[in-house]
């Protein structure tokens, strides 16, 4: 369940004002804390990239980064992926997310040919786990759930 801070009432993006962005970016933003990913749909990423400077793409020089599209916001990465429900834009503050194994509910099989599936050359493991994906400052992410890319 989502628990930081949610707009399902701004049906616009914009880059400043009330509702904004970069309001939202400010108000998740604590000392050094914030967000420090965005993900959204690929047409909301497109919005975006047309309210940026017309002529002006930002864009990082990360090798990963180089496979994906996408723009900075803020110095921070924007990605627009085809999974994200319609009108969502995310602002993840990734180094509060972690995932947290139920102690000694991890196991790790040893490997085992794939040779009856037709793999001859192939070997694998089995890898298991009980647990959830935590976050320790909800109030440093934030999401819209209503943007509509068209306006």
């Amino acid at each position: 369940d989502w628990l930081s801070t949610e707009d399902s009432s701004t049906t616009t993006m914009t880059l400043y004002g009330t509702g904004s962005l970069s309001y939202m970016f400010n108000a998740a933003t604590y000392g050094s804390s914030g967000p420090t990913l965005f993900l959204t749909t690929r047409n909301l990423l497109s919005k975006l990239e047309s309210l940026l400077q017309p002529q002006v793409r930002y864009k990082s020089d990360d090798a990963l980064d180089k496979k994906f599209p996408h723009v900075l916001f803020n110095g921070k990465p924007v990605f627009g992926d085809a999974y994200v429900p319609s009108g969502v834009f995310y602002g993840l503050d990734l180094n509060e997310y972690e995932l947290m194994v139920k102690e000694g509910e991890d196991t790790v099989s040893d490997w085992f040919t794939l040779e009856q599936a037709g793999r001859p050359h192939t070997k694998a493991k089995v890898a298991s786990w009980v647990g959830n994906l935590v976050c320790h400052m909800r109030k440093t992410s934030f999401k819209y759930t209503a943007l509509d890319y068209t306006k």
